[in-house]
């Protein structure tokens, strides 16, 4: 998808022009619906990633602390019940539509790859208003 875009916004976002809007949204599905999937399958074997996680701290408290049932008691409490995790990580795409600066796409795209040139080897672009 970096092909299709340019950092936007001080890198904060990526302006995709239009014309590929609708190949990068297919593709955006298609992650999307990856991450759900391997989402689904994380939450159906949680409980015994939590069991084999509590096992090994129980194991590393001895070690560690003088009194390591509080230890794993307190890491215990911090790891989210099955049915929460899902509240703590997810997929999210948000799309705005922005005006450019009037200028043909091609400059623009241009002056967005020696705006990137120039803060990458310290190259000031030229013939673009800079």
């Amino acid at each position: 998808m970096d092909k299709d875009t340019f950092p936007f916004l001080n890198g904060v976002a990526r302006y995709l022009p239009n014309e590929c809007l609708a190949d990068v949204d297919a593709r955006l599905n298609e992650l999307g619906d990856q991450f759900r999937h391997e989402q689904r399958e994380f939450l159906r074997q949680y409980p015994t990633y939590r069991e084999n996680a509590l096992r090994e701290w129980e194991t590393t408290a001895r070690e560690l602390v003088d009194d390591p049932t509080r230890l794993v008691a307190v890491i215990e409490d911090a790891f989210p019940p099955a049915n929460a995790v899902d509240r703590h990580y997810g997929f999210q795409v948000k799309m705005l539509q922005v005006a450019v600066p009037e200028m043909p796409q091609a400059d623009l795209v241009e002056a967005a790859t020696q705006r990137t040139e120039y803060r990458s080897h310290g190259r000031k672009p030229v013939g673009l208003g800079w």
